[in-house]
């Protein structure tokens, strides 16, 4: 089955909609700050997939074994280390597991592929125009505009207020768009191109003139992990294109596409904002920069950690205690997804998560096995655990998989 037949499934055709609506807008959404403990984004999530799961009767069919491993794991050890006490069961497993665990099951429940991916193509619509006025404006008078919409006053981004975001915005040296950072804008634009080129319903070649905009504005954005996702993405595409065609076809894309592709990449090294991408790279070596910070520290971070606390996990105040860096604030520490999942669930976690994304990777189609791809590869730079991108990039193939066995 491919993923172009999701649309297909049983389920209420409104309720789908909205929840696709929410799903596409969650990470965009979850950083407005209400009356409320959770976000803006988040609130919303988890109010549909409650109504999603109420209609469906909290049938959750959508896990493999190993995912129902992980939840088990993760419920007993938040309780274990809070001394199974009545608030460490309430809800099982932290607010933010608890609240991802029901959202994942409302979403995929209630997916639609081709409405999630209208959605997004709208936001990568607005966003990327909206980047290109920013760069252009950046880049010739100096001036940054901020075009992040006021919805609540108030962001649970740094806990500023609209204004000090405003001020925020202008004062940045790379745009970003509607989103907060540039880092959010490359996770989007990436989800989004995985979408594009590997839904079986869609017939555009891998340079077709939206997929090359998209990679241009990832290139220029200057996001590590938005470019990292966009090179394998491309990449596995055109291989897979070059795979399937006749030994002409192979010769003739070879012949054209070498000297392409080589050009493309010396001019834009030699471009200002280029060679800024490949200095970067020298970050992952220089301990207390940020690449090296985002990629290395956590691991060594572990290292350091009792042999009991490597295998369960700790929590993330004792993290703080095993390092010695001078650049890991005292008010939190910077792990990618990675890591966090290392070093609060523990080498366990970590296994019990890998066999569930391996499960979901090796039963789905090329939509599935991408998506995971792509999670990975944002898992290993950034901090994403339990964040929207998390969810977007787990309902995806965790939908494919259970609609195909449905």
């Amino acid at each position: 089955m491919s993923s172009n037949q999701l649309v297909t499934h049983s389920g209420n055709p409104v309720l789908k909609v909205i929840a696709m609506v929410l799903l596409a807008l969650y990470p965009l959404l979850n950083w407005y700050a209400i009356s409320f403990p959770i976000p803006l984004g988040m609130a919303l999530i988890l109010g549909i997939s409650v109504s999603g799961l109420v209609i469906s009767g909290f049938r959750f069919e959508v896990f493999p074994l190993f995912f129902y491993m992980t939840i088990l794991y993760v419920f007993f050890i938040w309780s274990y280390r809070r001394g199974f006490s009545l608030n460490s069961l309430l809800p099982p497993g932290g607010t933010l597991f608890f609240i991802f665990l029901i959202s994942l099951g409302g979403c995929t429940s209630l997916f639609d592929l081709k409405v999630l991916r209208r959605v997004m193509g709208v936001v990568v619509a607005i966003s990327i125009p909206l980047f290109w006025i920013q760069f252009i404006s950046l880049h010739t008078v100096g001036e940054m505009y901020c075009f992040v919409p006021n919805l609540t006053g108030h962001f649970s981004y740094e806990d500023m207020t609209y204004a000090q975001l405003v001020a925020n915005q202008k004062s940045l040296k790379s745009p970003c768009s509607i989103f907060l950072e540039k880092s959010y804008m490359g996770y989007y634009l990436a989800a989004y191109l995985c979408l594009r080129l590997y839904s079986s319903d869609i017939k555009d070649k891998y340079y077709s003139p939206q997929n090359i905009i998209i990679c241009l504005t990832l290139l220029f954005l200057r996001s590590g992990s938005g470019i990292l996702a966009m090179i394998v993405l491309m990449a596995v595409k055109m291989i897979s294109e070059y795979s399937s065609s006749n030994n002409k076809r192979r010769f003739a894309m070879l012949l054209l596409m070498t000297p392409v592709l080589l050009l493309a990449a010396y001019s834009y090294v030699n471009t200002d904002i280029g060679s800024s991408v490949v200095d970067r790279t020298e970050e992952f070596h220089t301990e207390g920069a940020s690449g090296y910070v985002r990629t290395v520290a956590g691991y060594v971070v572990y290292g350091a950690m009792p042999l009991q606390e490597r295998i369960f996990g700790t929590t993330v105040d004792n993290v703080t205690a095993y390092s010695d860096f001078d650049y890991i604030s005292s008010n939190r520490f910077y792990a990618n997804g990675i890591q966090t999942i290392l070093m609060t669930l523990g080498a366990v976690g970590l296994i019990l998560y890998l066999l569930f994304y391996g499960f979901v990777f090796r039963r789905g189609d090329i939509l599935v096995k991408m998506s995971i791809i792509t999670l990975l590869l944002f898992s290993l730079i950034e901090s994403d655990y339990l964040n929207p991108y998390h969810l977007l990039l787990t309902a995806i193939p965790c939908a494919i998989v259970y609609h195909h066995n449905r």
